[in-house]
């Protein structure tokens, strides 16, 4: 009866430690896929920061441009310029913190992944003993 309890224990246990390993699979599977879209997300979040900072960069050109050519521009044409490039120096902003966020995240689910990889190799390396 004992060898019975023996082996039922051990088939139990490698039961467990498969369902474990295939939870580490499936996770890490996640965090791949995750990896992908957080990836695209900071690629699109830069690419928004480019395109503000060049609106704002043109903005704030067309403004010494008036003033170099015209310096006697009225103050009405100069004011709405400083509006414009108000604006675009707030989405510029805006642009750059949402590329940290992006950043930050997929740095976040990088080390998660790393982690579970981490596991998988030491569930590897446990069950070739």
């Amino acid at each position: 009866m004992r060898g019975l309890r023996h082996l039922f224990h051990g088939l139990t246990s490698a039961g467990v430690a498969a369902a474990h390993y295939a939870d580490l699979e499936a996770e890490c599977k996640e965090y791949q896929c995750e990896t992908k879209g957080l990836t695209t997300d900071l690629k699109n979040a830069k690419d928004t920061e480019a395109a503000h900072l060049t609106t704002w960069t043109q903005l704030q050109t067309e403004r010494v441009d008036l003033l170099r050519t015209h310096p006697d521009a009225q103050s009405l044409e100069v004011t709405a310029l400083d509006i414009k490039i108000a604006a675009a120096e707030q989405a510029y902003t805006a642009a750059s913190i949402n590329v940290n966020d992006c950043r930050t995240a997929l740095n976040r689910n990088y080390e998660q992944l790393k982690r579970v990889q981490s596991q998988i190799d030491a569930n590897r390396g446990a069950s070739c003993l």
